[in-house]
């Protein structure tokens, strides 16, 4: 016999299935997209997607936030940073940026590509699905 859950979708039970979502706290709603796709796409277009229902879920959402404090050591002045859920990235007045892991805040990686003769005054790092990119702003050592 299947579960209950699989039949509930099978039998298109979608006002039944919103409310049983809509009633759980937002991290276990986020937990809830990672049982399966069917359980992701019905979350992500009945539930997020319904415009009755969006409002309050973005209350609770802010109501539930836990912030996670991460005491990072760098290296230098930060002008930039950019993360995603596996890395954090800092970018430095000196041009260079490090890579940090956002668990353990360890420095995985550093960026220090810089050409003689650039003073450098900042650094802007962005993080994509699977890029790093820094541009290092400054001038040459005569000014321009």
């Amino acid at each position: 016999m299947r579960d209950i859950m699989s039949e509930l979708f099978k039998w298109d039970q979608d006002i039944f299935l919103q409310n049983l979502f809509i009633s759980l706290d937002t991290n276990t709603l986020r937990r809830c997209c990672e049982v399966s796709e069917l359980w992701r796409e019905f979350i992500n277009r009945r539930v997020w997607g319904c415009a009755r229902l969006r409002p309050g879920l973005i209350v609770r959402l802010w109501r539930d936030f836990e912030p996670v404090q991460q005491e990072l050591v760098v290296r230098g002045s930060v002008t930039s940073i950019a993360c995603d859920d596996q890395i954090m990235v800092c970018g430095y007045t000196n041009g260079t940026c490090e890579v940090f892991n956002e668990e353990t805040g360890e420095c995985i990686d550093t960026f220090d590509d810089n050409e003689e003769g650039v003073h450098y005054t900042s650094s802007k790092v962005t993080v994509g699905k699977n890029i790093i990119e820094k541009i290092s702003y400054g001038s040459d050592i005569s000014g321009r």
